[in-house]
């Protein structure tokens, strides 16, 4: 009788079995990348790119120079708008013809306000944000426009609800 003949598949698993990781950095990144040292630094490092999340340290700061007061002041809006999304702090950062945040929940969480002035640059830029591929709950969307469209009556808001629902092809 003659022994079956191992496949390439259980050869290869029997060579990744038998070896051992004599590399010492290698059983170093391991080692650290199970810590708890590790975790805290990737969470901190995740909070510091998360939109609206930490700032960033001291030491850093200083490296990148001084702020300017507008870009301070622009900073301090945002982070109100993001904090208190609301019809005023919207109406400060419309206002001073500061870019609108690039989160699409919170521009639509925003579409609560029956200010038209406040509207139309939101939808454009809900629009803007769509068209640029970003995913919006599509259900939640029409029911927000609608919403709009009942209780809003003015021109301006229904031709930027129509060109958004035909970009978010509602």
């Amino acid at each position: 009788m003659t022994e079956r003949k191992k496949s390439w598949r259980e050869i290869d698993q029997g060579r990744e079995k038998g070896r051992t990781r004599s590399d010492p950095l290698e059983r170093h990144r391991e080692r650290a990348s199970g810590s708890a040292a590790y975790g805290a630094y990737k969470s901190k490092l995740d909070k510091l790119f998360a939109p609206g999340g930490a700032e960033l340290p001291e030491s850093l700061k200083e490296k990148l120079g001084p702020v300017s007061e507008d870009a301070k002041a622009r900073r301090e809006r945002l982070g109100a708008l993001q904090q208190d999304p609301g019809p005023d702090t919207l109406r400060a950062v419309i206002e001073a013809n500061d870019p609108l945040p690039e989160d699409p929940r919170l521009l639509m969480s925003l579409l609560d306000t029956d200010a038209p002035d406040l509207l139309v640059p939101l939808l454009e830029r809900l629009t803007e944000r769509i068209d640029g591929g970003a995913r919006v709950n599509g259900a939640l969307l029409r029911q927000r426009l609608q919403a709009v469209d009942n209780r809003v009556d003015d021109g301006a808001v229904s031709e930027a609800l129509g060109r958004l629902r035909a970009v978010a092809r509602l």
